[in-house]
């Protein structure tokens, strides 16, 4: 006759495995004790070898803060972190299913085990940014604003209608904005960021809206500010069908304002220990910068690096010391990066550089300067003095064939290519017949 804590454990063990978060139990070093289905499919998507061991391993490159948060939890049992975001990669990487941002909460129990739950929170992210920029538009409807100027756009993204605002506004008769795009209005930015009406509308068409400002361009060659709303018109054809008739646009001249959102994109862009742009900052630059570079015909390149055998830093002198290291080398590669490249800390000890409009010459160039930098520069420690050494890998992008994930993917491998060749030295891309 079954016990009733048989029962009892076997009910505990189908919520477990139907539970719609991920769930996993590990020890302290981030060993996996058990993990249900759920979980083991967003580790497998980590897992360059199909196997998942390690938890802590696993989110090493993606979310290195996690195992001196769990090395560092001093109580005996409590939360350890809640809804931690942890961003895995660009929007482009080839998988509708992949997720992309995970959301991370770890719980110490007793007996130094952790209970972990994973969730894609992926599309919550999305919206949650969409809904942020509603709330700045509608919030600041009446503040500082002159007029609004209305535009219709029919299914190609071209004016058909306007009202006199608009007109006002741009200084264009009301029959010459006909037949121009929102793009037409606006000033291009010299990093050639502005995104494109095509884009706009696509981003429209899959929020509802799309929101953007910039220095809008007067007929007499004037700029203002512009703060633009493009919202999309549906016919209701059913319950589960729409056809999109065409979109509406607002557009409003605004005192330009922008120091506490500055400081605020900042605080939301920046890794907390080196100061340089965190991964998701950098999976969102580089995809601007792809879009940029595929509009305007011009390449972009990237640089990667890491720190040469830092776990041994780690061990030698404390993970105290590694932290230093990672500071150090930031700081130094800040001062020496140009203005308008992205650096920033794409995983442990794992740096990357975007390079806007730069071919693999200048990528592998910088490349150098900054290796050399690196392996002069002494780093000062509560213990001692060190000094580090860093492999470089480079590629450049070139035409609409190629993801910013591949992209990435060339430099990771040209740097694990410098790696392999003795380490402390930059590799431009492997060739065709170096991969075979």
């Amino acid at each position: 006759m079954q016990q009733p804590q048989d029962d009892e454990y076997e009910q505990l063990l189908q919520f477990v495995y139907a539970c719609p978060v991920g769930l996993v139990d590990i020890e302290k070093d981030g060993t996996i004790r058990l993990m249900n289905p759920l979980a083991m499919n967003l580790m497998m998507s980590l897992s360059t070898d199909g196997m998942a061991t390690n938890l802590l391993e696993a989110l090493q490159n993606y979310a290195p803060e996690l195992r001196s948060l769990v090395q560092d939890f001093s109580a005996k049992r409590g939360t350890i972190c809640s809804n931690h975001r942890i961003y895995l990669g660009p929007e482009d990487t080839g998988s509708s299913d992949a997720p992309k941002v995970l959301s991370c909460t770890i719980v110490k129990l007793k007996d130094e085990r952790y209970v972990v739950t994973l969730a894609d929170v992926s599309l919550q992210v999305r919206q949650e940014r969409r809904l942020r920029e509603a709330e700045t538009w509608f919030g600041s409807l009446l503040e500082g604003v002159k007029d609004f100027g209305v535009a219709s756009l029919g299914p190609d993204g071209r004016i058909n209608a306007v009202n006199s605002t608009l007109s006002l506004q741009t200084g264009y008769d009301e029959s010459e904005l006909n037949g121009l795009s929102v793009e037409d209005l606006m000033e291009d930015r010299p990093e050639g960021t502005l995104l494109s009406t095509a884009h706009r509308l696509e981003q429209a068409r899959k929020d509802g809206w799309h929101l953007d400002e910039g220095w809008g361009s007067r007929q007499n060659g004037e700029r203002y500010w512009c703060q633009s709303l493009i919202a999309v018109c549906v016919d209701e054809l059913s319950n589960d069908q729409r056809s999109i008739r065409g979109y509406t646009v607002i557009m409003r001249e605004v005192e330009r304002r922008d120091t506490d959102m500055r400081e605020l994109k900042k605080l939301l862009q920046t890794d907390h220990l080196t100061s340089a742009y965190n991964r998701g900052a950098f999976f969102d630059a580089a995809n601007r910068e792809h879009i940029s570079s595929q509009r305007l015909g011009r390449p972009f390149a990237l640089v990667t690096f890491d720190i040469d055998h830092f776990k041994l830093i780690n061990d030698s002198y404390g993970h105290g010391a590694g932290d230093d290291a990672l500071r150090t080398i930031s700081k130094v590669c800040i001062n020496a990066v140009r203005p308008g490249h992205v650096f920033a800390r794409i995983g442990g000890e794992e740096f990357a550089i975007i390079l806007p409009g730069a071919a693999l010459e200048e990528a592998v160039e910088l490349a150098e300067s900054l290796r050399k930098i690196i392996a002069s520069t002494a780093i000062v420690t509560q213990k001692s003095t060190i000094c580090v050494t860093a492999s470089f890998g480079c590629a450049e992008g070139l035409g609409a064939q190629q993801s910013v994930a591949s992209i990435l993917a060339d430099a990771d491998a040209a740097l694990y290519q410098a790696k392999r060749a003795g380490r402390n030295r930059t590799a431009p891309p492997l060739t065709a017949n170096e991969t075979q």
